[in-house]
């Protein structure tokens, strides 16, 4: 596998704690990039990221627009993955992706 630099870059960015008007507040995302065996798999440690994450934040965005009078979210659109798969595009060329392996586990595909 060649170096990951632009998606090692990614998951420093999403680990780190997001600062709104100065003040830090953490994100609870813990990515690792992991080889196994034939493959090399992508995951959040503390399992928070997950393949329904962007469903499940989109339903709750819709719960709190109804709730507190705002307008909901019309689609969902999953920004932490396209990240990862952007960077990784740029690592490894427009053919390699990133799959669910499962529920939680990604797998660095090339093309």
């Amino acid at each position: 596998m060649k170096s990951l630099k632009n998606l090692r870059k990614v998951i420093r960015e999403l680990n780190a704690p997001i600062d709104i008007d100065g003040e830090k507040f953490e994100r609870g995302f813990e990515f690792k990039i992991k080889k196994e065996g034939d493959s090399v798999l992508l995951y959040d440690c503390n399992e928070r990221y997950h393949a329904d994450y962007a469903y499940e934040s989109f339903c709750l965005m819709r719960q709190a627009a109804a709730e507190f009078g705002f307008d909901p979210p019309k689609e969902y659109d999953d920004d932490i993955y396209n990240k990862l798969n952007e960077a990784l595009k740029k690592d490894l060329g427009n053919d390699a992706f990133i799959e669910w392996e499962d529920h939680v586990r990604m797998c660095i595909c090339e093309g």
